[in-house]
């Protein structure tokens, strides 16, 4: 059986060939971290995909979102008690 790539799928295709945007407007960053914010991350940070720490991770990034441009990264803050160990 033929595997399937990402580069072959509708979606895919149709992705590629438009912008992301809001209301007609490119993506904004303040925007997009507000957008995480309200949605319960408690930091949020954006890297460009070019940059160069990230060259190991690029390859495989690429291989599953060959669209990608900038990285978001967020985080949320979690209670220490749960993972408390007894020992």
């Amino acid at each position: 059986m033929a595997k399937l790539k990402i580069d072959d799928h509708p979606t895919a295709k149709l992705a590629r060939q438009r912008q992301v945007t809001r209301n007609g407007q490119r993506l904004e960053a303040e925007w997009l971290r507000q957008v995480a914010r309200d949605c319960g991350a408690d930091d949020v940070g954006l890297v460009e995909f070019d940059r160069p720490a990230l060259a190991n991770e690029r390859e495989e990034i690429r291989s599953r979102y060959p669209w990608t441009k900038t990285l978001l990264s967020f985080v949320l803050k979690m209670s220490r008690e749960p993972i408390r160990s007894l020992q």
